[in-house]
């Protein structure tokens, strides 16, 4: 009886090891750190820190939410044209067709986090409203003291905020407002079949709605706005330099045509009573 108890309990044993996995040892290799965050051998574009104004950003400068919202502020001031769009199930590849599509038109397409480029839209605004320009450059957009000083500022671009959101703005923004981009981004927002739908824009610091940019489109770009004002500015030089350049007689009667003309309009009725006379 007791060898049989323990032939039993050694093939319990026996089938208990056999169903068990031996424990294994795998190595732990380091995810890489994200490009331009913490790797110090990727440079990024940080803004120049100023100890002058007693500036405390709200996080270090290697956080991911300081440098979208440095990021999304310096594109609020330095972009002459903002547009908001919505993308609506939108593949990686069709991702790469329309960030090629609206950059051969002149333009930059990037998804934004929401909540962040508020934060940027608010302190910009303030910014704005309460310092002078000369200090918008070295004044910290991420600065705390910004932050809460702007966090009750509006703004109505944000009632476009809905859903996941992208923002296209001009490539070359030190050449102005470029209609003829404007113009080309409506048209790939109009044939991307709904996946990149078009909700308005912000125009230096203006906001603007669908109606708005359909009528900024037929604008002409500054060199055109440039010819129209000159061609405005030397049209009655040109008509005052054939006046003098005809002939003395001309200019006489000329002359004698508006003098006439000022008479009867400050006392049109001794012009009537001249014109009796001459009549008579």
């Amino acid at each position: 009886m007791a060898a049989r108890l323990q032939c039993r309990n050694l093939l319990r044993q026996f089938a208990r090891s056999a169903f068990v996995q031996p424990s294994r040892t795998y190595a732990t290799i380091p995810a890489p750190p994200p490009a331009g965050l913490h790797n110090p051998s990727i440079k990024i574009d940080t803004p120049a820190h100023t100890n002058t104004t007693g500036l405390v950003p709200l996080k270090g400068w290697e956080s991911r939410k300081t440098y979208l919202l440095h990021n999304y502020a310096k594109l609020l001031l330095e972009q002459p044209l903002v547009l908001i769009a919505q993308h609506n199930a939108v593949n990686a590849e069709e991702w790469g067709a329309f960030r090629n599509q609206v950059a051969k038109a002149g333009g930059k397409l990037q998804v934004i986090r929401t909540h962040i480029f508020k934060a940027g839209l608010r302190n910009v605004n303030y910014m704005k409203k309460q310092l002078p320009q000369e200090q918008w450059a070295t004044t910290d957009a991420t600065a705390q003291w910004l932050s809460e000083a702007a966090k009750d500022v509006d703004d109505p671009l944000m009632e476009l905020f809905v859903g996941p959101l992208a923002t296209i703005t001009l490539a070359e923004p030190a050449k102005g407002f470029q209609p003829e981009v404007l113009k080309k981004v409506i048209d790939i927002c109009n044939k991307s079949q709904n996946k990149l739908v078009l909700l308005g824009g912000r125009m230096e610091s203006s906001p603007m709605d669908l109606t708005d940019l359909e009528r900024a489109k037929t604008l002409p770009n500054l060199e055109g706005m440039r010819a129209q004002l000159l061609g405005l500015l030397s049209s009655p030089a040109s008509g005052l330099a054939s006046v003098l350049s005809a002939s003395g007689s001309r200019i006489y009667f000329t002359l004698e045509s508006r003098r006439i003309g000022m008479e009867k309009e400050a006392n049109p009725e001794g012009a009537a009573a001249a014109a009796a006379e001459e009549k008579a």
